[in-house]
């Protein structure tokens, strides 16, 4: 899976907040059978610029349940996942996807992903990952997480 992050969101995957969490349409995600989440930089630099192995996944029915499971180690604050539930009207029964992340890795060199990326994001196969990521998240180690 491919999603779009910001940079300072970015680096707090890097620090250690390893749970990605975002509202899903009606029907279920296809993240069953992902191995890794890929990170899309938002904003200016528009590249891939580190992974996570996806550890598990859940759905979650509110901002509440999300907080109480899952707490400090989410990469959004209270205040911003308030933010984030109220900017748009979501139906009754709107889902948080939470994807719970392990040996988080920064690229050495970004990669171009050659296509804009929509906030649905991007199921990749394994053959897809290996063509556009080419190796970039094995050169590096994963982070050492305190």
């Amino acid at each position: 899976m491919i999603y779009a992050v910001s940079r300072p969101h970015y680096q707090r995957f890097l620090e250690g907040r390893t749970v990605f969490c975002k509202y899903v349409g009606r029907r279920n995600p296809e993240v069953d059978g992902s191995v890794k989440l890929v990170f899309y930089l938002s904003g200016g630099s528009k590249n891939l610029v580190g992974e996570g192995t996806i550890e598990s996944t859940d759905l979650v029915f509110s901002i509440g349940e999300l907080l109480l499971r899952y707490g400090g180690r989410l990469f959004l604050d209270e205040v911003e996942l308030r933010d984030y539930q109220e900017r748009r009207p979501r139906p009754v029964g709107s889902r948080l996807l939470v994807i719970v992340l392990k040996d988080v890795r920064e690229y050495r060199t970004p990669i171009a992903l050659g296509k804009p990326l929509t906030m649905a994001g991007l199921k990749l196969d394994k053959r897809s990952y290996e063509r556009l990521v080419g190796g970039a998240g094995e050169r590096e180690y994963p982070l050492q997480l305190k």
